[in-house]
């Protein structure tokens, strides 16, 4: 459960491509960089 559309760009980031083969989503949503 994330607070706000920037951690859940945050968990998107560090969870999602963290994983092998993933280099891009489009699921970022207000993803500060």
């Amino acid at each position: 459960e994330a607070a706000s559309f920037e951690n859940i760009g945050d968990i998107v980031v560090n969870k999602i491509r963290a994983i092998e083969g993933i280099i891009d989503t489009k699921t970022l949503a207000g993803t500060k960089f």
